[in-house]
């Protein structure tokens, strides 16, 4: 289709995100997003890490943009190139 978006288009963050769980599906932006509730044992001073989840909230920002384009719902598939190894 032609369409081309930069890298600066996708916070830092989230494009290392991105490397680590390679599929992200948003089902409804119009969701109300759950809060998580741990054990005194689990909670400690980490935050609980939900780099693998794949259930996870999204950014409010991110929500709105695709709201804004008519969006209600998404599925990005993470493509990532090399040119070497050493990169």
């Amino acid at each position: 289709m032609g369409l081309h978006y930069p890298a600066s288009d996708i916070p830092k963050q989230a494009r290392e995100l991105y490397k680590l769980n390679l599929t992200r599906l948003i089902a409804n932006v119009h969701t109300t997003p759950a809060k998580i509730i741990t054990t005194k044992q689990l909670s400690g001073d980490d935050p609980l890490d939900l780099t693998q989840s794949q259930l996870r909230a999204v950014s409010p920002i991110h929500i709105q943009y695709l709201i804004n384009m008519g969006v209600n719902s998404s599925f990005s598939i993470s493509l990532i190139y090399k040119k070497s190894f050493g990169d």
